[in-house]
């Protein structure tokens, strides 16, 4: 005749109740979690919003609500023009014009001139453009008045030889300043020295 064991049962109806209750207590704990951190958010929304862009998956929806800086006003530009030889030129005063763009001044014949004695670009010596100014040469001053332009260079100005090239050079730096109209003669000086300058 079968006798239950009423030990062995108690024991697995025990551990299957306490093994239900178990998983009860961890479905409502997520529950709670669940619902405290949705409570969070909403209650504290800017809690959210004010997380790094580092540690937010997204950083790029950050990045675009981030204030734009102005941008910088453009700078005015001229136009100026200088004068430069040309190579399979016969005559020695022949000159042919560059344009250059740049920022807007009041003494634009002193920066005509700088311009000048930069000498031609890349493309433009590609194209046959060159200068005889010799190199190195700066300007040291400019006055124009009463129609008359005083160009003053430094001493590298002295140092060119040869006829054609001094009158090359002359026409370069004459051309390049009577595009303006407050112009009408030039004359140009060499360390404050006028007599002698780029004479043939």
């Amino acid at each position: 005749m079968y006798k239950p064991n009423y030990k062995i049962d108690f024991e697995r109806s025990f551990y299957m109740n306490n093994g239900s209750k178990n998983t009860l207590i961890i479905v409502l704990a997520v529950l709670v979690i669940g619902l405290a951190g949705a409570l969070f958010y909403f209650l504290y929304p800017g809690q959210v919003e004010d997380i790094p862009e580092e540690i937010v998956p997204n950083g790029n929806d950050v990045v675009n609500d981030l204030p734009v800086p102005p941008a910088p006003p453009e700078e005015e530009t001229m136009i100026v023009i200088v004068f430069f030889n040309q190579l399979g030129e016969e005559e020695c005063d022949a000159v042919f014009p560059a344009r250059r763009e740049i920022p807007e001044t009041e003494a634009v014949g002193r920066a005509a001139l700088e311009e000048l004695l930069r000498g031609p670009t890349a493309e433009e010596e590609m194209q046959g453009y060159f200068t005889s100014i010799p190199e190195g040469t700066t300007l040291i001053d400019l006055e124009i008045a009463n129609g008359v332009a005083t160009a003053n260079f430094s001493e590298e100005m002295d140092t060119a030889a040869g006829s054609c090239t001094v009158i090359a050079i002359r026409a370069q730096i004459e051309q390049t300043l009577m595009q303006f109209a407050t112009v009408e003669n030039v004359v140009i000086a060499v360390e404050g020295e006028t007599e002698g300058v780029l004479q043939p």
